[in-house]
């Protein structure tokens, strides 16, 4: 139970979508101000409004975070702060294919 005049930080998050096999996905997330978000994977992050920090670097309008696969990042939202969030595909299992199939080419 929360004490009458204490606002908690929350966070919201809406999926707009998620496309082909390998999981490409779109959506928003909106930090009231004050909360902390931890944000993981291979994905793009660009702040539509609101301010805060990255791992100690600001976050302001039209900011973008990438991150790749195992990549981590707190986002500390100062104000509110809403960012549209690109998850992008995990596609490091191509590059050995693709080699196994130049390595059994060239064995012709």
């Amino acid at each position: 139970m929360q004490a009458a005049g204490i606002r908690r930080p929350i966070k919201a998050e809406k999926l707009l979508g998620v496309w082909a096999e390998r999981r490409a996905k779109g959506g928003l997330i909106k930090l009231e101000a004050d909360t902390r978000y931890e944000v993981k994977g291979r994905g793009l992050y660009l702040v539509l409004s609101g301010r805060g920090a990255c791992e100690g670097k600001n976050l302001l309008r039209y900011t973008s975070i990438f991150l790749d696969c195992g990549e981590t990042a707190e986002l500390h939202a100062q104000e509110t702060t809403e960012l549209l969030h690109y998850g992008l595909p995990d596609l490091s299992d191509l590059q050995a294919s693709a080699d196994a199939t130049a390595t059994a080419q060239a064995a012709e």
